[in-house]
């Protein structure tokens, strides 16, 4: 009897294998890239059932359009697109983007290396009502926060506003 031919996966589609060290790998096939490649994307985990949950995770955030190569910067980076963004300052006062330099000083301090896909509440709320040398209101810090939080979901950076 003929042995049964085998094909390819199709991208969005994962496999799970067990490593010689008893973790466990889940490859990801991502869609077709700019230059026409297909790339794979791992997931580690202890157990099969760790590794698969991470690699759907990816893939949901993929089909919605979250986790782009230029979605994984770090808060500093959004917050610097946002003050920046021309379609934004148009409509602000003149005094709105120096305040807003002020007001993000201490967010910067708090959050500036953190991943946007690692922000979540604590780290939110750490960046609002945290010790920091400035002296603005954490109301006001709320509300910038907010404000970049949206910019950052509308963009989709990611994927829900942690506040």
């Amino acid at each position: 009897m003929p042995r049964k031919r085998t094909s390819k996966r199709n991208y969005g589609s994962f496999g799970i294998r067990q490593l010689p060290n008893g973790t466990f790998e889940a490859g990801y096939r991502l869609p077709l890239d700019a230059s026409g490649k297909r790339k794979t994307k791992y997931f580690y985990g202890k157990t099969r059932a760790e590794a698969e949950t991470k690699a759907e995770s990816y893939k949901q955030d993929v089909e919605i359009g979250i986790r782009t190569e230029e979605a994984r910067q770090s808060f500093a980076e959004l917050f610097e697109t946002f003050v920046t963004n021309e379609g934004l300052r148009r409509n602000w006062k003149p005094a709105t983007y120096e305040t807003y330099q002020s007001l993000g000083a201490p967010l910067l301090e708090i959050l500036g290396s953190t991943m946007l896909e690692d922000i979540g509440v604590a780290h939110a709320e750490r960046a609002i009502y945290g010790k920091t040398k400035s002296k603005a209101r954490p109301m006001r810090r709320w509300i910038l926060l907010g404000q970049v939080f949206r910019y950052a979901v509308k963009k989709r950076l990611m994927r829900e506003h942690p506040l």
